[in-house]
């Protein structure tokens, strides 16, 4: 299910009023990228210890950043996953960049709505597994957010073996 008022939050929209024609194009969009997702996804579970950096022992990860150090510093264990809706969406956005500006944006907007909706599941699928072991989960962090580079993302990914896993 895509959240419409998701997709909206992302086009920046905040309460005001748009044409029918942007109406039609999300609709259009939202059951577009319903044909085109192919959900895909990955986690492992890490040891973290932390001295200057969060050292994600079992899965070989360093983590850098003031933000990052203090979001784990409770933690002593840690979930990394990686998530896609497959590269039929990627493709369609960027032929729409070329035909339609509007509407790959709309997609794009849509796309962004589907994979945090679809982390948002795995999440709920991991907290249920944790919650076995009497664990708590705190919340999702990604590679851009605060001073953790988003440069990190793709060593991030390696160490998930993504690109054999799950093709990213």
């Amino acid at each position: 299910n895509i959240d419409k008022n998701q997709v909206l939050r992302y086009l920046g929209y905040k309460g005001q009023e748009f044409s029918s024609e942007i109406n039609t194009l999300m609709e259009e969009c939202i059951k577009e990228i319903k044909t085109l997702i192919t959900l895909r996804a990955t986690y492992k579970y890490s040891s973290v210890h932390i001295n200057n950096q969060a050292n994600l022992v079992d899965i070989n990860l360093k983590l850098k950043g003031k933000d990052i150090l203090h979001h784990l510093e409770e933690s002593n264990k840690c979930c990394v996953m990686a998530a896609t809706l497959g590269s039929k969406v990627d493709r369609k956005i960027l032929y729409y960049e070329k035909v339609n500006m509007t509407k790959a944006v709309i997609l794009d907007a849509c796309a962004t709505t589907a994979i945090e909706e679809y982390c948002d599941l795995i999440e709920n699928e991991v907290k249920k597994e944790v919650e076995k072991d009497k664990l708590n989960i705190n919340w999702r962090y990604s590679p851009g957010y605060g001073d953790l580079d988003i440069s990190i993302q793709r060593e991030l990914l390696k160490s998930l073996d993504a690109e054999r896993t799950i093709g990213l």
